[in-house]
């Protein structure tokens, strides 16, 4: 029998060491060609053999699953490894490269250069007069030879039936279009350089260009229908890619209308500019004019003066209203639904609830502990129960769901770990998700069982049987409890409560029972299980304390006695090893997953830990009063630091006391970020080097980082101005402001809570255009003589000219904040105009 036990080998193929048991020479040799009695005889031997092997290595399938190898697996000792190589085939080889055609670094590299193409070969056309520019050749051959590649990888895919079950075949039609589009065009025209003789043959090219812009709205709308991606992101992309691209090809038209390919100076609605600029100036002139119509705003710098000019000017607005009002504001809107929608509901629910508490006199005790059972309930679920949505999937792809979820919970019970997957998929199907609060009792003491329990997340602990609330032993995720209850008919010896927030996956009797008798066989396997372990575990038990170490230790102390004496037993357990004193075939302590016991701290408490650095409580009242000073010095900063760059270019004597109190509390600030325990869903962290750790993996923490470092100090040699403009990066530490905002809402599920939006977005209009304010006013005033020509310069002649009374060029923080308020809002009165380049930039990008 060890003869044959030893002679089996896996053998290993290629990298993926693929194993395959290999039987005896000898046995395969006598099973195929045994014909005469002897053969027969020796051949049943050998069966039986094999068939006692078998027997004995289902017994120690238990024993290989403890020492971290499955029930399929082989022991290492009995196992030989035997490597050989695998020869690929070129077919795989050529499966794999095609296959590279759907990955998205290709997909990004092949949309960009048709998008970088467009656009330079539409500028260097339209607005340069010329061909053969270097940046547009470039980008012209990659394009082309992207998109051919891509038409060889799908006419290949098309044709090769090898291919079909791993790529998607496409139909005739797509197969043309493709092939079309994939045509070097673009290739052959530069290097034929037919532009001396044929230059009006580029505006045929531009249309297989046009229709490779299919595959971008192909992608994102692929990708908007996915599952488990960021949508909102994709749909951002997506608009500024389209706002670009029309924005860029409706200036090149505008361009065009007044000044057509034979002319040499542009005519028509460029007469407002009297005086000789460069081609990328018109180029920036063109793109205003053509984003001032299609955002539809009112300033009226240039205006058509022909027929041609103003067809092109409606289309524009027409475009920009179905892609500014209704596609934009559309989905800004249905997203912003979608998020708070459930949100509302639930502020809805709690309000009704606090009316009927108070209506039928409840005590403030119980209200609170209602409301903050569904506080919590929104906190860690969302105010989701159960997932509604997987009741109208076919029974089948329920199951499979079910299945997936509490297949690793069902192998830590040893009861089911075993079982054949169809009872599982069945017996998941039946399991509920449940949670529990802090200190929900699970199983109460001296009552029947009606249920098993698998812990999903955080921590259940058991309680002393003394006084049913000291907890003597603490489990954690995988913990699996119950399991005899689903057979017999027993009391629980003690009782059993979640230590924090608990999230279970439950089988009830009720539903076990209805499904366990279509498995009898099955069933009689448990019950002789159960039955089996009992009988085991009383014979342990009964072992253990005839040769005990710690005999004088009293487990059954009376109620006078203190439960000190519990607690020491306890870490003595947790302390010492007893593998002499239990069984070699004891198992059960793979259903526990021991935890550390969860301390509850009772009453209000600053600090989690007694030594520095002492860890904050992230509830506690000076974390609540932290956050509004916090948000008090963020708010300060953020309107008294721009304003002394901007309109005084220094700092005032009596503000450098002020700034260096604002500035002390940011670096307070970094110190209680990392020393503030971090709350998840499953997890606190507690100690310096867990905060650490997820504050490093936070995008957030960089931002207060960069907020906080006095990078002034290393150009402390410069001027004044660019001295206190460096000091601006505590402004980045603004986004405080709406995390602020966003907890109070959070938090605010009782009451009405139309007062704090209502000052959430005042306060975010009144920073954020003052802010710009601030910024148009640098772009032309940074020094103080203003740059001419600017808007600023350009007003102040004006005022000068006609020699105004007040004129407002007096107040320029005003007058810089009205600029800002009628281009944010696209009124433009045009009072104000932009005056240069760089005004056109900002003005651009605000309207964007």
């Amino acid at each position: 029998m060890n003869f044959l036990k030893n002679l089996r080998s896996k053998m290993t193929l290629g990298s993926q060491k693929k194993s395959v048991r290999v039987l005896e020479d000898h046995l395969v040799e006598k099973g195929k060609i045994g014909t005469s009695k002897e053969q027969e005889k020796q051949q049943n031997e050998d069966q039986g053999e094999m068939s006692k092997i078998k027997n004995e290595q289902s017994e120690d399938d238990l024993a290989h699953i403890r020492r971290g190898y499955t029930t399929d697996s082989e022991d290492p000792k009995d196992v030989k490894i035997l490597h050989s190589v695998v020869r690929i085939h070129w077919t795989d080889i050529v499966a794999n490269t095609i296959s590279l055609h759907n990955h998205y670094i290709w997909k990004i590299f092949m949309f960009g250069s048709t998008y970088c193409y467009f656009i330079a070969k539409m500028f260097q056309t339209y607005f340069l007069k010329s061909h053969g520019h270097l940046f547009a050749v470039i980008t012209a051959s990659m394009s082309d030879s992207f998109f051919l590649l891509n038409s060889v990888c799908v006419i290949t895919i098309f044709f090769w039936k090898k291919l079909h079950l791993l790529f998607e075949k496409k139909s005739k039609l797509r197969l043309i279009f493709d092939g079309y589009v994939g045509l070097p065009f673009h290739t052959f025209y530069i290097l034929a350089k037919l532009e001396k003789y044929i230059p009006n043959i580029h505006l045929v090219l531009m249309t297989s260009t046009f229709c490779r812009f299919y595959y971008i709205e192909e992608f994102f709308g692929k990708k908007s229908n996915d599952a488990g991606v960021k949508h909102w992101n994709y749909f951002v992309a997506r608009y500024i890619l389209r706002l670009v691209l029309l924005t860029h090809t409706l200036a090149c038209m505008l361009f065009l209308v007044a000044c057509p390919l034979d002319c040499t100076e542009p005519e028509g609605w460029t007469y407002a500019v009297n005086f000789k600029v460069d081609k990328s100036i018109w180029y920036l002139l063109s793109f205003f004019m053509a984003f001032i119509n299609f955002a539809n705003s009112g300033f009226n710098v240039f205006v058509p003066t022909n027929l041609a000019e103003r067809l092109v000017i409606t289309i524009t607005m027409c475009i920009g209203f179905v892609l500014t009002t209704l596609i934009l504001i559309g989905a800004l809107s249905l997203d912003l639904v979608n998020r708070s929608y459930r949100l509302a509901n639930m502020r809805i629910q709690l309000y009704a609830i606090r009316r009927h508490l108070k209506s039928i006199r409840m005590s403030r005790k119980d209200t609170d502990l209602i409301l903050n059972y569904y506080r919590l309930f929104w906190k860690k679920k969302k105010g989701v129960k159960e997932a509604v949505a997987i009741n109208i999937l076919p029974l089948p792809l329920q199951m499979e769901i079910s299945f997936d979820i509490n297949y690793y919970l069902l192998q830590c019970s040893i009861l089911f770990r075993n079982k054949p997957e169809p009872f599982l998929r069945t017996l998941s199907l039946n399991m509920k998700h449940e949670f529990f609060q802090p200190g929900e009792d699970i199983y109460v003491c001296n009552t029947i069982k009606n249920k098993m329990i698998c812990v999903a997340s955080g921590i259940i602990e058991v309680t002393s049987d003394e006084d049913y609330d000291s907890p003597i032993i603490s489990f954690g995720k995988g913990s699996v409890l119950g399991e005899a209850a689903l057979i017999l008919s027993l009391p629980a010896k003690t009782t059993v409560r979640a230590a924090n927030y608990c999230e279970l996956q439950v089988l009830y009797k009720v539903d076990f029972i209805r499904i366990i008798h279509l498995y009898p066989e099955i069933f009689l396997q448990l019950r002789e299980t159960v039955i089996s372990r009992i009988e085991k575990f009383h014979l342990d038990e009964d072992r253990i304390q005839e040769s005990s170490r710690f005999l004088t230790l009293n487990l059954y102390v009376s109620q006078k006695k203190h439960l000190s004496a519990i607690k020491r037993l306890k870490k003595r357990l947790l302390r010492e090893r007893f593998d002499d004193l239990i069984p070699k075939n004891h198992h059960a302590c793979d259903l526990y997953k021991y935890q550390e016991n969860v301390k509850k701290m009772k009453g209000r408490y600053i600090f989690l830990s007694d030594t520095f650095p002492w860890i904050l409580a992230s509830r506690s009242f000076f974390m609540k009063i932290w956050q509004i000073i916090v948000f008090i010095d963020v708010i300060t900063l953020g309107f008294t630091y721009p304003y002394f760059m901007a309109y005084h270019r220094e700092f005032p004597e009596e503000f450098k006391t002020i700034a260096n109190f604002i500035e002390l509390i940011y670096y307070l600030d970094i110190y209680i970020i990392l020393t503030t325990a971090i709350e998840s869903k499953d997890y606190v962290a507690k100690t310096f080097s867990e905060i650490l750790a997820i504050q490093l993996k936070s995008f957030r923490f960089y931002v207060e980082l960069v907020s906080t470092i006095p990078f002034e100090l290393i150009f402390y040699k410069v001027t004044t101005q660019i001295y206190v403009t460096i000091k601006l990066n505590r402004v980045l530490k603004s986004f405080r402001i709406c995390t602020f905002f966003d907890k109070i809402e959070k938090k605010v599920l009782t009451h009405n809570i139309l007062g704090i939006r209502l000052i959430k977005y005042f306060t975010y209009i009144v920073m954020v255009n003052y802010w710009f304010g601030i910024l148009l006013y640098s772009s032309t005033c940074f020094t103080p003589s203003c740059t001419e020509p600017g808007w600023y310069r350009d007003h102040v002649e004006t005022e000068r000219k006609y020699k105004t009374y007040k004129p407002c060029s007096i107040y320029p923080t005003l007058m810089a904040t009205y600029f800002g308020l009628t281009v944010l809002s696209t009124l433009g009165f045009n009072d104000i105009v932009p005056g240069n380049e760089i005004d056109l930039i900002i003005l651009i990008w605000a309207l964007y």
